[in-house]
């Protein structure tokens, strides 16, 4: 049953890798797809005015709070598609907005692409850039005129700024009348690092590695992102996926670290304490039952044989946490006398507020909603019937500390409605392999 258990956990966990993988490609397409949008808005705020101006241009793009909500655009710009004949005319108009404002490199074909305007500040040095002297941009540039759509060029390098080959430049061409004539370009750099850094932050758990790479194969020199946390010296899983994704292949490596199939001393411990315990809750809820029939009476010496006489410290409480039974064996272990605790104290008087503290941030994120520091946190898997047996650290009336090993589970009356709660608990010191 054990190696069946083990067989079925490895199952889920590659099903669970799976869509973690894929839920991942998924967000990333969805966080490029906003960046594509915002990028169309841009190019509507041009297509709908006959002019606008620098000061226009600097109030919109600070509107839109890119550094905030788009920390992965590293620069966006307005291109100008320009005749040569038209290269003096526009110098001399632009110059009383932008005083020095110039075309550079010298370009003597007979079409132009400059950078006009383009934010943020520390990229001003790339106004007056001409996109047509590179013959990638402009390659990209001219698609763009016969597609009337988005197009995607590689990375360049232009001195003194450098573009990393994670980044890739996004054009979207900007048409104004009903002949379809292209009027310019929005440009954006995007860093696809960082793309999936973020996307990354979101979805992707710690225990998933990432490696990108730019091209169809896992190139070291194309290695554009690497998420590593992990250690996989043991067994662990793994999946490629190659995706053209924003005009580029991409290839992405994910690995996840699993546990080895044979079972260990400690499970097979585990396994039979959680079949103890199961066993031991059984009577007490069966002997409930008695009393509650009127077969038994609460004084029944069978019930205080099973519970006064078990070397697991047994701890329930009602709905609010108030302490309703305590057994000898929890006495002897924490130094708390029955009549200190039953119907006064609860049990996170005898629990590390630390421990307490970080396992309600780990069950708010497992049940997406707010899981407060305190006697919540022992009993909100138990709730949902989901069993729980986990190593906590009990603080004893003389402040000394031991740790145990803490099942709880739910008490219920017959219409199946939760009536208190109950926890068995044994010294970590005792379990024996």
């Amino acid at each position: 049953m054990l190696r069946q258990l083990s067989s079925s956990k490895e199952v889920s966990a590659k099903k669970q890798f799976s869509n973690q993988t894929e839920s991942f490609l998924f967000s990333l397409n969805e966080r490029y797809e906003r960046n594509r949008v915002l990028l169309e808005g841009i190019d509507g705020f041009f297509a709908s005015s006959d002019f606008v101006s620098f000061k226009e241009w600097n109030r919109y793009i600070s509107s839109l709070k890119l550094s905030e909500k788009f920390p992965e655009i590293s620069w966006v710009a307005f291109i100008k598609n320009l005749a040569v004949d038209e290269k003096l005319n526009f110098i001399k108009s632009t110059k009383e907005e932008i005083p020095n404002f110039n075309i550079w490199p010298e370009n003597s074909s007979s079409f132009c692409y400059p950078i006009v305007y383009i934010s943020p500040n520390p990229f001003d040095n790339l106004i007056g850039f001409d996109f047509y002297t590179n013959e990638k941009q402009r390659q990209s540039l001219e698609k763009s005129v016969l597609s009337k759509s988005l197009t995607t060029s590689s990375f360049i390098e232009l001195n003194p700024t450098k573009i990393r080959k994670s980044e890739r430049i996004l054009f979207i061409p900007i048409i104004k009348n009903e002949k379809n004539e292209i009027f310019g370009w929005i440009g954006a750099s995007i860093d696809f690092s960082t793309i999936m850094e973020q996307t990354g932050k979101g979805v992707l758990p710690s225990n998933v590695d990432l490696d990108v790479y730019a091209g169809d194969k896992p190139a070291l020199q194309n290695l554009i992102f690497q998420k590593s946390t992990i250690s996989l010296d043991g067994p662990f899983l793994s999946t490629t996926k190659v995706l053209d994704f924003a005009g580029t292949t991409w290839t992405f490596v994910f690995k996840s670290a699993i546990a080895s199939n044979k079972i260990s001393a400690y499970g097979v411990f585990l396994f039979l304490f959680l079949l103890l315990i199961s066993i031991l809750l059984g009577l007490f809820l069966y002997f409930r039952y008695l009393k509650a029939s009127g077969i038994v009476d609460y004084d029944s010496q069978i019930e205080k044989w099973i519970l006064y006489s078990t070397q697991y410290a047994v701890v329930a409480a009602d709905l609010k946490g108030i302490i309703t039974y305590f057994n000898p064996a929890a006495e002897k272990l924490l130094g708390y006398s029955s009549n200190e605790v039953i119907g006064k104290k609860t049990p996170e008087i005898f629990h590390d507020p630390e421990e307490m503290a970080l396992r309600a941030e780990e069950l708010s994120s497992i049940l997406n909603k707010e899981v407060k520091s305190g006697f919540e946190v022992f009993v909100s898997l138990a709730e949902k019937d989901i069993p729980e047996c986990r190593r906590w650290t009990y603080i004893k009336k003389d402040k000394s500390k031991t740790s145990v090993q803490l099942s709880v589970t739910t008490l219920k009356n017959y219409n199946k409605e939760i009536v208190g709660y109950i926890g068995f608990s044994i010294e970590a010191s005792q379990l024996k392999f």
